[in-house]
């Protein structure tokens, strides 16, 4: 009859030579297999947590906020400025779309580390999934932009129009009207220079 080996559960005392009566466990050798397999695991383990260390370089991926890097751009959160222009989101776009590149070139898909083959890529799609949030959503911010300038001009526009238009009650009105229609030409050159500033703004827009 067979009987299965089993291994002990702790490591088997030896046996002194001189007693030969007391004969050594028979299943001393599964306990050494066993020994020797898990020295060997646990060295091999060890190259991990090296390796975890390299990606300390990714700290700043790792602690980019696609939210409030947006909320600072465009002047809202708790770091409140002046709303990022349309030429500067523009520049912004290319630097992180390079920046997304390069991260692509330092961070391979999968790394052999010692016996184990350790997936990577989903770490380095984490990371460029952020870059591509931003630049999408500064994409949005530039379409924005165009949208409240086209909305602005129009609105003066109007209003420039409204006051011409409007019907003098009397003789002062009148000369009112003259002298707001004699002085509105610097206004319009204003509002020329706003109209080429906002054409730029969607021409960038167009560009992504």
């Amino acid at each position: 009859m067979l009987k299965a080996p089993l291994r002990p559960r702790q490591k088997p005392n030896p046996v002194d030579p001189n007693k030969k009566s007391v004969l050594p466990d028979e299943n001393t050798w599964l306990w050494e297999a066993y020994d020797t397999l898990r020295v060997t695991l646990s060295k091999a383990v060890e190259p991990l947590t090296e390796y975890l260390q390299t990606l300390a370089q990714f700290k700043k991926e790792n602690e980019l906020s696609p939210d409030k890097y947006i909320q600072k751009l465009d002047g809202e959160g708790p770091e409140k400025g002046e709303p990022a222009t349309a030429e500067w989101l523009k520049q912004d776009i290319l630097r992180l779309r390079q920046e997304e590149a390069d991260l692509k070139e330092r961070i391979p898909e999968a790394v052999t580390v010692s016996i184990f083959m350790v997936n990577i890529k989903d770490i380095r799609n984490f990371y460029c999934g952020k870059y591509q949030q931003i630049i999408e959503r500064e994409i949005k911010l530039i379409a924005k932009r165009a949208k409240e300038n086209c909305y602005q001009i129009t609105t003066k526009f109007g209003e420039i129009t409204d006051r011409i238009k409007k019907e003098p009650k009397n003789i002062e009105e009148l000369f009112e009207t003259r002298k707001f229609i004699a002085e509105c030409g610097a206004e319009i050159e204003k509002l020329k220079k706003a109209i080429e500033e906002c054409m730029d703004t969607y021409d960038i827009a167009a560009s992504f």
